[in-house]
């Protein structure tokens, strides 16, 4: 296992319990007539659990989000939920991690 993954591997673990259900999605953004623009890229929205992920994962994703012009981000609350469905707000029953984004003005 390259440092990449195992740093990854390392960080998420930090986070998460090993059969807690993950998100992981892309998202392309840009700017446009002075806009903020941005582009889910849904066929690569995936769900789950740490002790699924491999070897290969990062080089993966990092492989998809260079072809799509994404960022990758995850979902930092443990999702719940049947089907493979987890974006709705009531699967989200546990918060292990505070977070803000701020602006600077």
């Amino acid at each position: 296992m390259d440092s990449t993954n195992k740093q990854g591997q390392r960080f998420l673990h930090a986070l998460f319990r090993p059969t807690d259900v993950t998100l992981f999605r892309f998202i392309e953004t840009w700017s446009e007539d002075g806009k903020k623009r941005s582009r889910a890229v849904r066929h690569a929205t995936a769900y789950g659990t740490l002790d699924q992920i491999d070897a290969g994962f990062w080089s993966r994703t990092g492989q998809l989000a260079e072809a799509e012009r994404a960022n990758q981000f995850f979902g930092v609350c443990p999702r719940f939920g049947d089907a493979g469905y987890y974006d709705l707000a009531w699967q989200v029953r546990m918060v292990r991690v505070l977070w803000s984004d701020l602006a600077a003005r």
